[in-house]
């Protein structure tokens, strides 16, 4: 019940995080620079977030994070209630949101490696990221089909209200802690690791190659890959996919692009991605084909920019651009989490969050610098991506 609940409301979250932001993005009284400001210090707020309450995240405390998420999601629909168009506040209301998906988030992960056992930690994984893109797909077609009769206000507070609603049922769903044997046993393994009585213990306790203590005495095979350095190639991917999606609004508004034809184009996208995330979980890929879609990814996004002229093009360009980080990002996040056997999920949360704060500050500012400018950062960044992961997993 906890899974499903949680699934939909952090796909009313992700919708409440698109319509605020291309709201503000599309909004002619917000300079460019203004609307990079404001997005990345969403990001600043996700990354203070995560730091400050990774350590609930790391002790099991999920539902304490699923209330802090939907106190603050209840506060940011409040706030956004009250703004009358004002800039100012629908930023506040914008940051405060940022704490909600934050702990949400946080909450979700620590659910997941806290109930469930920790060889259904990947599918799990697989299976919310492909519920959220699935039902945000969905949404966002119904919101592209309503705002021209309603307006681009409306839907914010639809789905702001839809998130607390969900917010107070996940809480409500959440079972109490109940820490796993398995977990347990990790727990203990990874402290006698870092006291140097790893390889003792492990040699007294293993009986075999499988069962609950195998799994659970992985620390050392798994620690030869670094999960930070994985982390950092998502991070750098982050990068990337702010960078350009940052300027895409401001790009547009000299297109004659409407927001309910961007909204048609990222409902389209998330269905394109929900799909083949689905056949990625069913066909693992290795880190060198995911290297290769990074840099893909990161090719298309800075040279099929200058080729989008109309909702075709648009509807192209951005289905392209998330379905191959969807797929990106779920292989990162299943290395993350087998390497690091479920520990400091925040860690990776955050360092991708950082990728995207700096994108988010530099793509729109970058616009006015010029188009070698505008290439030629993202760019390296999309190399040093690939290089990462091959280094950590190589």
């Amino acid at each position: 019940m906890w899974f499903s609940v949680g699934v939909v409301y952090l796909a009313a979250i992700s919708l409440a995080d698109f319509t605020i932001f291309n709201y503000l993005g599309f909004n002619p009284r917000v300079s460019d620079v203004e609307f990079s400001v404001i997005s990345g210090l969403w990001s600043v707020v996700f990354i203070l977030s995560n730091e400050l309450l990774g350590r609930l995240a790391d002790r099991g405390d999920h539902r304490g994070l699923a209330i802090i998420s939907a106190i603050s999601i209840s506060v940011a629909l409040l706030l956004f209630g009250l703004s009358h168009g004002s800039v100012l506040i629908i930023g506040l209301a914008y940051l405060v949101h940022a704490v909600s998906s934050a702990s949400a988030n946080l909450a979700f992960s620590t659910s997941i490696v806290e109930l469930t056992p920790g060889h259904s930690w990947s599918l799990r994984s697989a299976e919310q990221r492909v519920g959220l893109q699935l039902i945000r797909g969905l949404s966002l077609l119904v919101i592209a089909i309503l705002t021209p009769l309603i307006g681009e206000y409306r839907p914010i507070i639809a789905a702001l209200a839809a998130a607390t609603a969900l917010g107070l049922a996940f809480v409500s769903s959440l079972p109490p802690s109940v820490t796993l044997l398995e977990r347990r046993l990790q727990r203990v393994f990874m402290g006698l690791s870092g006291l140097g009585l790893y390889n003792a213990s492990v040699a007294a306790l293993i009986g075999g190659r499988y069962g609950i203590i195998y799994e659970a005495s992985s620390v050392t095979r798994k620690a030869r890959a670094s999960p930070v350095t994985i982390a950092a190639s998502a991070a750098l991917a982050a990068f990337v996919g702010d960078y350009y999606l940052t300027a895409l609004p401001l790009y547009l508004r000299s297109e004659s692009v409407t927001f309910s034809q961007y909204a048609m184009a990222f409902g389209v996208a998330g269905l394109a991605a929900a799909a083949l995330m689905v056949l990625a979980e069913a066909y693992s890929a290795s880190a060198a084909i995911v290297a290769t879609l990074i840099v893909t990814r990161g090719l298309w996004m800075a040279f099929a920019l200058y080729l989008v002229k109309g909702l075709a093009d648009l509807a192209l360009y951005v289905v392209v651009s998330l379905v191959l980080f969807a797929s990106i990002e779920l292989t990162l996040y299943k290395l993350f989490l087998s390497y690091g056997l479920g520990y400091n999920v925040h860690t990776y949360a955050v360092l991708k969050e950082l990728g995207s704060m700096m994108g988010s500050f530099l793509g729109g500012p970058a616009l006015l610098v010029g188009p070698y400018a505008f290439w030629g950062l993202p760019l390296a960044a999309t190399a040093a991506a690939a290089g990462l992961l091959m280094a950590a997993t190589g």
